[in-house]
């Protein structure tokens, strides 16, 4: 770092390296085009290894844009003492919604935690359940898998023994079928969330989970709290590639998006 001019000291290798959205990617990267790639555990020596993807014209793949999206047609849900949506609830569900009222701010956790119990989940995506009665699996484990970065750069990378971290894993039914949803959620306002955040838990949970499932959905959520509740927009993106066809980070997309005004 010194014999280019740079202090060490302004330095942490986890920031560099744990890139969440576009605008924590170092300048310097994102001027070359250049993502950079956590791969776990370095196998020639201590510390972590990483890899650097340079692909012209096509940074932009590696993250998902929620401002290409339309969350102004948020749908309203009332979920106030009174309000109509409460009241379709079970009572379980609506003792807890007084609890929810009760809080002076919600945790991520606490943001899924109601998407999942008042039903959100199961209206965005469909489910054949009404409310998810269970709680989620929060994992935070160290996972082997292989991936290609992107389609011009077919490179198999692969990530040894690293620490990744699933905000929820819940299994339930849609159309019959067995499906696992990968659950990433963060809160404040709209970013470019970088596709490994999604996709490292997807990649874990297909290859190294022995779950009989019939489809792995990574989802991502996001939560933003205003006047009068939450502001909800929930993402269900494509699934990994696994088996024959070797799977592909940057392909990973957004297939359906569905957008809430949430007022508690």
């Amino acid at each position: 770092m010194r014999e280019i001019g740079q202090d060490p000291s302004q330095y942490r290798t986890a920031a560099e390296l744990s890139v969440d959205t576009r605008q924590e990617l170092s300048s310097r990267l994102a001027e070359r085009e250049t993502m950079v790639l956590s791969l776990g555990r370095a196998t020639d020596g201590p510390g972590t290894q990483f890899a650097l993807v340079h692909v012209p014209d096509h940074l932009d793949d590696f993250f998902i844009d929620e401002r290409a999206f339309r969350p102004d047609e948020r749908e309203t849900l009332d979920y106030t003492a009174e309000g109509d949506d409460t009241l379709a609830l079970g009572q379980e569900v609506q003792d807890m919604l007084e609890v929810y009222r009760s809080l002076p701010t919600f945790s991520e956790t606490g943001f899924l935690n109601f998407a999942l119990s008042t039903g959100l989940f199961s209206r965005a995506l469909d489910l054949d359940a009404a409310q998810i009665g269970t709680a989620p699996t929060t994992v935070a484990s160290s996972f082997d898998f292989e991936f290609e970065p992107h389609p011009d750069r077919p490179t198999i990378l692969h990530h040894n023994d690293g620490q990744i971290e699933i905000d929820a894993l819940v299994m339930t039914r849609r159309n019959g079928e067995r499906v696992l949803l990968v659950i990433e959620a963060m809160c404040g306002g709209r970013r470019d969330l970088a596709k490994h955040k999604l996709g490292y838990p997807a990649l874990a949970a297909e290859t190294s989970l022995s779950l009989d499932v019939d489809r792995v959905i990574p989802v991502y959520l996001r939560a933003r709290p205003v006047k009068e509740g939450v502001r909800y927009s929930i993402y269900e993106c494509s699934e990994i590639p696994t088996g024959e066809e070797r799977p592909c980070l940057a392909k990973l997309h957004v297939v359906d998006d569905s957008h809430y005004e949430v007022r508690i």
